[in-house]
């Protein structure tokens, strides 16, 4: 039996197989970018964005002779995806680091008070939340909210294309959104009650590592699977990286470094104190059942690296791709020994945790 990772990130979408054992047997990934046409938003093309997942699971299914029994998903956190019954987008996804919604927050607070959505959902009103990201929507273009049938994330979203049953997502995800109870771990009543929005418009939320349905065969057999390939819910991949890492009781920590650096750790319980407030420290359900979760993040971790290459490195990319290997590689082989006496604060976007 070989078991199938799926990471959709911010830039990138890979696939890795693996027997139970932990050998792997397949590999695959291409990087896509992100889409900042005006000041404060970052967006993305969904359904380009699966049509790349789907290179990436097919070359990595292939390379392993097909015979991937299921498979699950990491997702980047907090992007927002309108779509319809059927799963299609419509409209460009709104990216965790999208801004746009800042100015809502002053209309947020009076409605219900910053500390009390944090303790009722372990999220402060930010506008990397999804559920501000929906709130825009809602009070910014009514007729694609009206239109909307699901709000999903990458994890749902890709699910449902991939043949969930239904419209699910992981409760690792779900718990970031900010309108679900972080005590309970259901959708809360009272905060969409608050802010007028319809619960019908999200997905069924369930715990990581529940099947919530298979591939459908003529899918499977585009992407190389094999027929009756089980999905599995995942998880919001910084708590997939912990959980890979180790991370799965408190005292432990993990710096993880992609698109954004962060530092995280599992916590045995619910913590929405003082501390935690004024620290922007989100508390929400770590993939292993019974765990929480926190981190502190600098959005600029590998997209920095990126925007880089892209810029000031044309030279480079062409050796590179004469050579057959990555920008990023050639840029290693040219590095001088001693670091650089430049020093750069990546505050790109803001300067993260725990200041913002």
């Amino acid at each position: 039996m070989l078991l199938m990772g799926v990471a959709v990130g911010t830039t990138g979408a890979k696939a890795a197989v693996f027997t139970p054992e932990g050998e792997l047997k397949g590999y695959g990934f291409r990087e896509y970018g992100v889409i900042s046409e005006r000041p404060g938003y970052a967006e993305q093309d969904a359904q380009e964005v699966f049509a790349i997942a789907k290179e990436v699971i097919r070359e990595a299914a292939v390379q392993a002779g097909g015979e991937v029994a299921a498979l699950s998903l990491s997702v980047q956190g907090d992007a927002v995806i309108p779509v319809d019954a059927a799963g299609s987008a419509l409209s460009r996804a709104q990216l965790g680091m999208d801004y746009r919604a800042k100015d809502m927050l002053a209309d947020v607070e009076r409605k219900m008070p910053a500390r009390t959505l944090f303790q009722k959902t372990g999220m402060r009103p930010h506008p990397l939340n999804a559920f501000i990201k929906m709130l825009w929507v809602k009070e910014n273009d009514p007729a694609l909210y009206a239109r909307t049938y699901t709000f999903t994330t990458y994890a749902d979203y890709i699910l449902k294309l991939l043949g969930s049953d239904g419209f699910v997502i992981d409760r690792t995800m779900a718990s970031r959104t900010m309108c679900m109870d972080v005590h309970t771990l259901e959708w809360s009543d009272e905060v969409l009650d608050v802010f007028g929005f319809d619960k019908a418009k999200l997905s069924k939320a369930v715990y990581s590592g529940e099947i919530v349905g298979e591939v459908p065969d003529a899918l499977a057999e585009e992407l190389g699977l094999k027929k009756g390939c089980k999905l599995v819910a995942g998880g919001h991949d910084q708590t997939c990286a912990a959980l890979g890492a180790g991370i799965v009781e408190p005292g432990l920590a993990l710096d993880s470094h992609g698109t954004a650096e962060v530092i995280s750790t599992a916590i045995d319980g619910v913590r929405v104190g003082d501390d935690m407030f004024t620290g922007y420290y989100p508390c929400y359900a770590h993939a292993a059942k019974g765990l929480y979760f926190t981190f502190a993040l600098n959005h600029t971790g590998g997209i920095l690296l990126k925007w880089f290459a892209e810029n000031f490195c044309e030279g480079d990319g062409v050796r590179a791709q004469q050579a057959g290997r990555s920008v990023y590689t050639e840029l290693c082989l040219h590095l001088d020994a001693e670091p650089s006496p430049v020093m750069l604060i990546p505050h790109l976007n803001g300067s993260g945790t725990p200041t913002c």
